[in-house]
């Protein structure tokens, strides 16, 4: 998002305070709803903090960032999601709570979610491997230019002899 610029002399921690008040508002959000009986788990709560990060990591940059960066802090922002899921057990138990009703697959509804999981998610990540994998079509694609090292020889030598050059 080029057009939101970041500030000259506040770079270092404007990302910082840029997610603080995400999360910040996040909150307040989460909060709010929860005041008129609509309840977030911890769990989508925190797909949706990995999300926001990852998004802001990939998008909100600018110039972007290399993948190795963005994959390094979205590792660190994990970790701090499961340290802060995991901060006490009231957290926990929302957490892991809506897991274990679809592991245990006590109602019809958790029976077909748990069934979908279990089919479509292996083969969502097999296709994606098997997109990610597959070499790049040379009809599309041009050949690849290989890189030149030196410069080639010239197509002809002049050779001078020690006559040709006076004392």
């Amino acid at each position: 998002m080029p057009f939101l610029p970041l500030i000259d002399g506040m770079r270092p921690i404007q990302p910082f305070l840029e997610l603080a008040a995400i999360f910040g508002l996040l909150t307040l959000v989460v909060y709010w709803l929860q005041r008129f009986g609509y309840r977030f788990t911890k769990l989508f709560q925190s797909i949706a903090a990995a999300a926001i990060v990852y998004w802001y990591l990939r998008y909100r940059l600018y110039p972007p960032i290399p993948f190795t960066i963005v994959a390094t802090y979205m590792v660190g922002a994990c970790f701090a999601i499961w340290g802060w899921v995991s901060s006490n057990e009231e957290y926990w138990e929302d957490f892991r709570l809506p897991l274990i009703r679809v592991i245990d697959g006590d109602t019809p509804r958790k029976r077909v979610t748990r069934a979908m999981i279990v089919v479509l998610l292996p083969v969502v990540i097999a296709g994606w491997t098997y997109s990610v994998l597959l070499p790049p079509d040379p009809s599309k694609n041009g050949p690849i230019e290989l890189r030149t090292y030196n410069p080639a020889p010239p197509a002809e030598i002049t050779v001078y002899s020690p006559e040709d050059f006076p004392r």
